[in-house]
């Protein structure tokens, strides 16, 4: 610049790049220390879940959160499993939605804290049997592969694709509440459009994901691929994400309130049950039960289904504690019960684990029900108005132990004449 002269000295944008990136820089290791001091280990994803070609999600091998383990295979596990099993060894392999992930859905208790990987029905199951004197001898692995949220067309789909190949003695499938927790209006499953025979919410991510080609899409996708490899986006991705959910009112996804019937401005509803729609809602779910039943027959694999029961229904059946009694008031979901038996999720819920036992029965399977064990449970079983506490999941793991213990035995008996 000449002596004298007044011009405004020109922006200098290198230097303002140069300090954007610093900054930039900082702030991605202090997010770094952040996750370190909260996670006890380095920062890889916040994302819960990863897409799937069969079953739609599995559990995110990379997640990030000191609440719980995934492991490489994306199973809810403390250990690494491999997909050959080793010889000599019975596996269990359990199959479901977030009742037997142990995941948390709806209120809970002061203080309560998310279940850990550690203190699943699946670790709790496999230290009874490896302590059981029946087994001596023989290898037993319990491995969790359910997915929050699950139902039994993502369950059958992931079954018959993918887990039928992990070679399991016995297959234990979960997801009831997520396949009767609603009963279907009139028509509905005719026309295909009751709960278990729409698309999945999260269907909808995966459409946005991958195959939308608008400027939103691909912005979302620049952000999932940012926060898949930075610290700081990660944080405020998922800030963005909860503000989102909040500023639209959302809960946490897949809880019982969103799988109550859609009714329409004007529908009347009827007062007297239509067993015949109930029933054609049951056969939705059968027909993905028998696809599994009939693949792991093919396969030498015992296919068995354990019943979810919902805290709302045990009263006056389990002697709540004074925990789940404080739960039992705080979890009421918002249905029509007072608007007659058609669209009573509790008499429909009850009158589909009956008839889907009959069902189960006639194909050669059964209901692991643990009704009758809850009946003298005086324990904290329930975590929120399904899911279980740690005292819970080892609850539900001796009623399986013993629920189990025959079919155990001949797959046992089995492995000394192959």
């Amino acid at each position: 610049m000449l002596e004298g002269s007044d011009a405004v000295p020109g922006i200098r944008w290198g230097r303002i790049l140069a300090v954007i990136i610093l900054a930039v820089f900082a702030l991605e290791v202090f997010s770094q220390l952040v996750v370190y001091c909260w996670a006890g280990k380095r920062y890889d994803s916040f994302s819960n879940y990863v897409w799937s070609p069969y079953g739609l999600v599995r559990s995110n091998p990379r997640l990030t959160n000191p609440a719980y383990q995934i492991n490489s295979n994306g199973f809810r596990e403390v250990r690494e499993y491999s997909r050959r099993k080793p010889p000599g060894t019975i596996r269990i392999l359990f199959l479901g939605g977030s009742v037997l992930f142990s995941g948390v859905a709806g209120t809970t208790f002061p203080g309560q804290a998310r279940v850990p990987s550690s203190q699943t029905i699946s670790q709790y199951l496999s230290r009874e049997l490896r302590s059981d004197p029946a087994f001596a001898g023989v290898g037993i692995e319990v491995i969790n592969a359910a997915v929050n949220f699950n139902r039994f067309s993502e369950i059958a789909a992931s079954y018959v694709a993918e887990y039928l190949d992990w070679q399991p003695d016995i297959v234990i499938v979960g997801g009831t509440v997520n396949g009767f927790s609603a009963p279907p209006l009139p028509g509905q499953t005719a026309a295909g459009e009751s709960y278990p025979q729409r698309r999945h919410e999260w269907r909808l991510d995966f459409e946005r994901q991958a195959n939308d080609d608008s400027f939103l899409a691909l912005g979302e996708r620049v952000r999932l691929t940012l926060a898949g490899h930075s610290a700081l986006f990660g944080i405020l991705s998922k800030g963005l994400t909860k503000g989102v959910d909040l500023l639209l009112g959302l809960r946490s996804r897949g809880s019982i309130a969103q799988n109550q019937p859609m009714l329409r401005p004007g529908y009347e509803i009827p007062e007297v049950v239509d067993h015949d729609e109930w029933s054609k809602y049951l056969d939705v779910n059968a027909a993905y039960a028998q696809a599994m039943i009939s693949a792991g027959r093919a396969r030498g694999q015992r296919v068995l289904f354990f019943w979810e029961h919902l805290l709302l229904h045990l009263d006056g059946i389990k002697p709540l504690s004074e925990k789940e009694r404080w739960l039992f008031a705080r979890n009421n979901p918002a249905y029509p019960r007072e608007a007659g038996d058609a669209l009573n999720p509790d008499r429909f819920y009850t009158w589909s684990r009956i008839h889907f036992s009959e069902e189960l029965n006639s194909s050669g399977s059964r209901l692991l029900d643990p009704l009758e064990a809850l009946r003298t449970s005086s324990e904290t079983v329930f975590i929120d108005y399904g899911h279980y506490t740690a005292e819970g999941n080892q609850f539900m793991a001796r009623f399986l132990a013993g629920a189990l213990h025959d079919e155990i035995l001949a797959a046992a008996a089995s492995l000394k004449t192959r």
